[in-house]
Order: C-alpha cells, then structure tokens, then sequence
C-alpha cells in the first residue's frame, strides 16, 4: 500500500497512513502502558489479515504474469505457517512444537 516513489494515489495514502497510526499507538499502548498479550495477537492477527488481502488483491491485478501463481503458492504457505502460531500445541517426543515448526 505504501508507495516510497512517485505520487500515489489518493485512498492508498489514507489506508497507509490510518495503518501507521494503528500501529505507532499500538506500540506505543504496550511499550508504555500496558503489555496485554491477549491484544497483541488480536492486533497482529488483524494486521496479517489485511496483509493478506492487500497481497491478494495484488496477485488478481498481476494473474497473467508467469511468476505470479509461484507467489501465490509461497503466499498459501506462508499464511499456512501462520496457523502453528494460532494453533499452538504441546511438543511431540518433548521436541517439536509449534514454534519449532515455522
């Protein structure tokens, strides 16, 4: 969504900017506040969601190009990775856990 050349339109450069702003109090909120560990993952959560839509919208706009249904697969797997982080689990044979995984 951020463009660091040239103009960028319009509506990008608000989203972009009310994405900063979430993200400059977020930090803000749980460096100086209060760290709630509960909200953190929400917010993150939140903004891997939006990343994702961004990235999708991207690849719909560049589907006809040849490297775009690569990045497709390494978007599906990536995000996949993203479940070890949701859905943690206790660790096989006391080795493997979800964090050990991604």
């Amino acid at each position: 969504f951020l463009r660091l050349m040239g103009p960028a339109p319009p509506h990008r450069t608000k989203v972009a900017f009310v994405l900063a702003a979430i993200y400059s109090t977020h930090v803000f909120y749980m460096g100086k506040v209060s760290f709630n560990y509960g909200f953190n993952m929400k917010l993150a959560m939140f903004i891997a969601f939006v990343n994702w839509l961004g990235y999708t919208y991207y690849l719909m706009e560049i589907w006809y190009r040849p490297y775009s249904k690569k990045m497709a697969l390494l978007l599906c797997l990536l995000y996949g990775s993203l479940s070890f982080e949701l859905l943690d689990f206790p660790p096989f044979w006391q080795l493997l856990d979800a964090h050990a995984l991604w």
